[in-house]
Order: C-alpha cells, then sequence, then structure tokens
C-alpha cells in the first residue's frame, strides 16, 4: 500500500474515455476527486468536475457555469479539466472558503458529450470522516459507470457524535449510542451495507480508505482491505494529498566556521537529526537538496533522493526551486532545513496531520507569534515558490497567503532554532 500507486490502478478502474466517477461518504472526497483528476490528465484524458451537492472551489481553478458550452470547450482546451456548476460563492461558515453549487443529475450526465471523463462529488460530510446518508442522499447520477466510498481512517475510536455526520442515523443502524466509539467492525458494517455507504450505488462499487496518515493506520487499513476483498469488493487505501518532503541542506555554513551540517551532536551529524525524523513520515516522497558529496555518499541506502545544487550561492530561492521541479506530481511540499536538529517528530507528525485534515493551502509551525520551519505549501503555490530569487525563501509566500495559512504551535522555543554559530548549540 504506497502512496505512490496510481489510485485508478490500485481501484482497478478501467482507463477508457466515457466514465463517470461519483464519489459518496466522507473522509477527503475533493482531495481524492483532485488526485483522481490529475491521473486521469497524465493519461491523456480530460476531465469536468462537478458536484450534485455543494464542494470547495480553489479561485484559480478553470471554471464555467453548467449550460455554457462554449466556456466550457475553451477551459477544458487551456487547461485540460474544468470544474462545473451554477454559481460559486463564500462559505458563510468559514468566511474564507469558496464553495461550488452544485447542478442536478441530469445536468451532469447531459456533460458527457464535453470531456473524456466526468468526476462527480455526490455526497456532502461536514468534513467528519464517516458518513451516514439521510433519507435523499446521496444524490448519485444514474449513469454513473462506478461509485467510490470514502471513509477516513481518523474516525477510528473517536465517540460517533464528534466523527461521524448524521451520527444518530449511524448510531440507530449500528444499535449503539453517539457517544459510543467507533470501531473497525463499525466501519466494516457502515462500508458493506446498502443503507449506508452503498445506498443508491449504480455501476461497479469500490471503497477508498483515506487519511492513511501513520504506521498504525497503515497496519489498520491493510486490515480492512483484507476483510472488503474478502466481500469481493475492490478497495485501496492511502492518503489522498501527496506530500513530498524536501530538506535544504546547500548552505555554506559561513558564520560556522565549518560545515555545521555535518557537525556532530549527540554521537550524529547535524543533518542526520531532521533526516531520521522525517524518513518516518507516512509521505510519497523524501528529497535532500545539498551540495556535498558526503551526504550524498551517506544517504544512498536511504529512500531519500538527492538532488545536487551546484550553485549554493545562487541563495535558498535556488535550493527550492530544484526541491519543488524534483517533487513531480506532489500535492504540496513539506520544507525543513537541516540545521534544526532540535524540531521534533512529534511537531513533524502533527504539522502533517494537520495540514492534510485541514483545508489550509499553507502550514507553519509556530512558538507563540513567531513562525518558523518547518512548513508546507501547497502545489497551488508552485508558481510562486518557483518565481522566487536570490537569498528568498518561502517566508514571502506565508506573509503574502495569511489568511490561508494554518499555524501550528509547538511547546518548546528551541525547536524553532536553526544553528548558526556554535555557541547556538545545547
Amino acid at each position: 500500500m504506497e502512496t505512490e500507486t496510481s489510485v485508478l490502478t490500485a481501484l482497478d478502474i478501467e482507463e477508457k474515455s466515457g466514465c463517470m466517477i461519483s464519489m459518496v461518504g466522507g473522509g477527503g472526497k475533493t482531495s481524492l476527486l483532485f488526485r483522481l483528476c490529475k491521473e486521469w490528465m497524465t493519461h491523456g484524458k480530460t476531465v469536468i468536475i462537478t458536484t450534485t451537492t455543494q464542494m470547495y472551489y480553489e479561485p484559480d481553478c478553470p471554471y464555467a457555469d453548467w449550460g455554457e458550452s462554449e466556456t466550457i470547450r475553451e477551459q477544458i482546451d487551456e487547461c485540460g479539466y474544468v470544474m462545473v456548476g451554477q454559481n460559486i460563492f463564500t462559505d458563510p461558515e468559514g468566511g474564507k472558503a469558496w464553495k461550488l453549487q452544485g447542478i442536478s443529475a441530469e445536468q451532469i450526465s447531459s456533460l458527457r458529450p464535453e470531456a473524456d471523463v466526468i468526476l462527480v462529488e455526490a455526497d456532502g460530510a461536514r468534513h467528519k470522516p464517516l458518513k451516514m446518508p439521510a433519507r435523499w442522499e446521496p444524490v448519485v447520477p444514474r449513469d454513473s459507470d462506478y461509485v467510490i466510498g470514502v471513509m477516513g481512517l481518523q474516525a477510528l475510536g473517536k465517540p460517533m457524535e464528534q466523527a461521524c455526520h448524521r451520527p444518530e442515523r449511524a448510531a440507530e443502524f449500528l444499535k449503539k449510542q453517539v457517544t459510543e466509539r467507533i470501531t473497525k467492525e463499525d466501519m466494516l458494517a457502515l462500508a458493506l451495507s446498502s443503507r449506508a455507504l452503498r445506498k443508491h450505488c449504480v455501476g461497479e462499487y469500490r471503497v477508498y480508505i483515506n487519511q492513511v496518515d501513520c504506521q498504525a493506520h497503515k497496519e489498520v487499513a491493510a486490515e480492512f482491505l483484507k476483510e472488503l476483498e474478502k466481500n469481493q469488493i475492490k478497495a485501496a487505501a492511502g492518503c489522498s494529498k501527496d506530500v513530498a518532503v524536501i530538506l535544504l541542506a546547500a548552505g555554506n555554513s559561513t558564520r560556522f566556521g565549518e560545515n555545521k551540517l555535518r557537525y556532530t551532536i549527540d554521537n550524529e551529524p547535524m543533518y542526520r537529526h531532521i533526516v531520521k525524523k522525517c524518513l518516518k513520515l507516512p509521505v510519497f516522497r523524501w528529497i535532500m537538496v545539498t551540495q556535498y558529496d558526503e551526504i550524498q555518499q551517506e544517504l544512498q541506502e536511504t529512500p531519500m533522493e538527492v538532488v545536487r545544487n551546484t550553485h549554493p550561492n545562487w541563495g535558498i530561492s535556488h535550493s527550492i526551486h530544484l526541491g519543488v521541479t524534483a517533487a513531480t506530481h506532489a500535492d504540496a511540499y513539506l520544507f525543513a532545513v537541516c540545521d534544526q536538529p532540535y524540531v521534533s517528530l512529534h511537531t513533524l507528525e502533527n504539522l502533517l496531520e494537520s495540514y492534510r485534515r485541514e483545508r489550509y493551502g499553507l502550514a507553519a509551525v509556530c512558538y507563540e507569534d513567531r513562525w518558523g520551519n518547518p512548513n508546507i505549501f501547497s502545489a497551488k503555490y508552485r508558481k510562486e515558490l518557483l518565481a522566487l530569487q536570490g537569498d528568498v525563501g518561502g517566508k514571502r509566500i506565508l506573509l503574502a497567503h495569511q489568511r490561508d495559512m494554518l499555524a501550528v504551535s509547538v511547546s518548546e522555543e528551541q525547536e524553532l532554532k536553526d544553528l548558526d554559530k556554535k555557541e547556538e548549540l545545547l
């Protein structure tokens, strides 16, 4: 179960033109939908993204109202995909988020001639990892070729009233109280039932176990997949937000007096502390940008890919360019610097899990009111990252988009400390 694997392949979805896929349930349907869009486009297919309910909308995504056939074709010709709905409005609950107002199942079916593939968000879950549908839900177009039921593993072990949309209906179905915690057996029952995740299912049914964000989740997900296979249901598990870790280690250590990255701290070179922690994160790629032969050689036996920076004097922006360019197909980039050995694994895990859980395009660790590294940038900021010049890092982008930034607090100020001088060592 590797996140690099194509979801289309993992779910055994035939890669052919004229396909309509509807997604129901909870646990990150929108993120999964955009990942599938990217995969279809990799295969040269044009895509329409739409919804029968409401879904989040990124302001820089191509958009057309239903019925504007000429605009739909123009956007597809230019971008390869387009979002189609009735209206775009600001989410009244959050204020900062934009939402796309959906169209009817019949209107969606009329779009088939306009693109090779139609991806439909056919259910809403109010950000909850699980969903028990109401009488009128979900609204799945009758000519869907596949229906993917999505479940988020973050529900496991949490009270039903916290982790499930429409918890009273789920409690009635499972014969439990809304205050009781959700078990693996509960999730399996929801996945198998035509009253729950399979409700109104047409075409071929698939299940995607989302939010597999740590090793423990991987083990649980593997058990789910075995049980679903026993029930002859094709399924896959992973995280629909693929993050690439990019470690920056190309500085000249001028103020330190020697190569600080190889300076020994607690019997290990400084840079190895952040490397060992990052390799424990559930991401799909690890990239090290460095100018040093020794670091490249020492990382040969690890999953870390090394990108050589032969022009370190061009500033940190050049290392950022190299890392982003190498991280092809990533949905986001987690940047960390290798002269920050006191960052804890807990902080890294919390940053990653918080970013994947929330709907922000940026995330940064902070102590009180001071931001620092590491931080995460959605791929929607790729152009801005590649536009940085000289010795200017990503903080400029964070400052420019503070409303789209999630702050993740650390309890110890030393975690944010990057070591420029030997006297700063603890």
